[in-house]
């Protein structure tokens, strides 16, 4: 009898104590972010886990007594809140989007479609064309071939492929050139001139996936290219990060820049993997000069990650598109 009740004991703190060590895990990763290598597999802990695991911490501790029950029960129930407020900003507590109108937008990586899914994936494009002024693809594959640029362009688009990116405009496209291409690291810019509007120039980023990578170390590389670079500050940057949403080694690359998220989000905003979105990869950052009047993601049905569509407009200057604008002739 006297074994079974201290064994009991021993196992009801091995269990305690390996839901602390989780909510422990989790408070270090949401307070050091993805600063170094360690920290950033903290960093990428889903918060729903955590809601759980804080909650039954929390119901778990009130069997204990004294000063022990008050500290544990009350660290439970901080970490359970703060989780709470970071899953809700992921599952649909967001900004209400601004109204007005301005440049509609879509950025979606298709991940290198082949000759047999290739159609799939222009499909869906087509359907968005009519009410999208800009698509951006990252890792286009196929997309661009068997036709479909020329069958774009004379819908009155111009469609361009740029390395790992492809574009698809009827906003008059100026410039289109790479930047950096180095260790997985693709960096791409464009240059449009909107009707009624200053020039933009949209930064295209695509950034290794491999998760043993340090993010850190990324963006330092990343960083240390734009110094070098000669090119414009960007007015939106685009793509996919394989970085969670802002987190420190994003705001070392472009310090200063506002998730489009934080501006207009709304729904749900887990972008990778499709299915079951856990995490926000793919993103969208506005420069001091723009402002995001809308920002949601989309399920296309299909593919690896999910679409992401956004609307923007120059701050102080409100998009009027012209006639012509509308539907490409």
């Amino acid at each position: 009898m006297k074994r079974t009740r201290v064994f009991l004991e021993v196992l009801k703190w091995i269990i305690l104590g390996s839901l602390l060590l989780l909510l422990d895990c989790w408070v270090l990763g949401r307070l050091c972010s993805d600063r170094w290598w360690w920290s950033q597999w903290l960093w990428w802990i889903p918060p729903l886990y955590i809601v759980f695991i804080s909650l039954i911490c929390t119901l778990a501790c009130l069997v204990l007594k004294g000063w022990l029950r008050v500290v544990l029960c009350g660290y439970s129930a901080v970490v359970f809140a703060w989780s709470g407020l970071v899953l809700l900003d992921q599952y649909g507590w967001s900004q209400t989007p601004t109204s007005g109108e301005g440049i509609t937008a879509m950025h979606w990586n298709v991940i290198w479609p082949n000759q047999q899914r290739s159609p799939w994936y222009a499909r869906f494009i087509d359907e968005q064309l009519p009410d999208t002024d800009l698509i951006m693809v990252s890792n286009p594959g196929l997309l661009f071939y068997n036709g479909r640029a020329e069958q774009w362009k004379q819908q009155g688009y111009e469609a361009v492929r740029l390395g790992a990116f492809g574009i698809i405009t009827r906003i008059p496209l100026t410039e289109a050139r790479s930047l950096f291409v180095a260790d997985g690291i693709h960096l791409a810019m464009i240059r449009l001139e909107p009707p009624a509007s200053p020039p933009m120039v949209i930064y295209l980023v695509d950034l290794p996936s491999d998760p043993s990578l340090p993010r850190m170390k990324i963006a330092r590389a990343l960083a240390g290219g734009l110094h070098k670079l000669d090119a414009p500050p960007p007015d939106l940057v685009v793509g996919d990060f394989n970085i969670t949403r802002n987190s420190a080694s994003i705001r070392h690359i472009f310090p200063g820049m506002i998730n489009a998220w934080d501006q207009a989000g709304h729904g749900h905003a887990g972008s990778f993997p499709r299915q079951r979105p856990m995490w926000h990869l793919d993103q969208v950052l506005v420069g001091p000069h723009f402002r995001c009047l809308d920002y949601h993601i989309e399920d296309a049905g299909f593919g690896r990650h999910r679409v992401q569509f956004f609307t923007v407009e120059p701050r102080n200057i409100r998009v009027t598109k012209p006639r012509d604008m509308d539907r490409p002739r």
